[in-house]
């Protein structure tokens, strides 16, 4: 037996994040199993019989963060304001191995519209349903905390982190709007 195993259950490993962001982002008729003893990752593992696992094997999309045993390490926040509208605040950041961070994305003054997008890997997870890597993630009037881990098999991962403020769709018509009926005056 593995000498990462813990008595608590947990399993410090980077091969269990790996996993884990592969199952989560696999697709229809694919799952990835982690088999705890063996530190082992199997794509469809009912299609191997004789493929044993001591501990059981999990789905990896059950495993958590902690059962993993990521270490959590300090990330970026960003506040949105006036200033900030329609400019990118683009930061190379790295997560070491088997670890992850929270992002506090705060969007409570104006223009109240926050963006955050994650490019340049395929390998970060990111704890939000469906979320793909490059699409925007839009925070209105609210502060979100948005957790990411290092998905990747092995060792650190580099990646973009870019944030913007931006004007929200409401904001925007009613402003086409008063300056058209302003126009219309004169």
């Amino acid at each position: 037996m593995s000498a990462m195993l813990l008595a608590s259950g947990a399993y410090a490993s980077q091969a269990c994040l790996a996993c884990r962001r592969q199952d989560i982002n696999a697709g229809f008729m694919v799952q990835y199993s982690f088999c705890k003893t063996s530190d082992e990752c199997v794509q469809d593992v009912w299609n191997y019989f004789n493929r044993n696992c001591s501990s059981d094997w999990i789905r990896a999309k059950q495993l958590t963060l902690e059962d993993c045993e990521a270490k959590a390490v300090t990330c970026l926040d960003f506040e949105v304001d006036d200033t900030k509208v329609a400019q990118y605040f683009n930061r190379t950041w790295t997560l070491p191995a088997q670890s992850y961070c929270t992002i506090k994305v705060d969007a409570t003054r104006e223009p109240k519209v926050a963006r955050v997008v994650f490019d340049n890997t395929s390998f970060l997870g990111v704890e939000l349903l469906d979320y793909q890597i490059g699409d925007p993630i839009t925070v209105e009037d609210e502060v979100q905390e948005i957790t990411i881990y290092n998905g990747a098999d092995q060792g650190q991962l580099t990646f973009i982190i870019s944030f913007s403020g931006a004007f929200s769709v409401f904001s925007s018509a009613l402003l086409t709007a008063s300056t058209a009926a302003a126009l219309l005056l004169f």
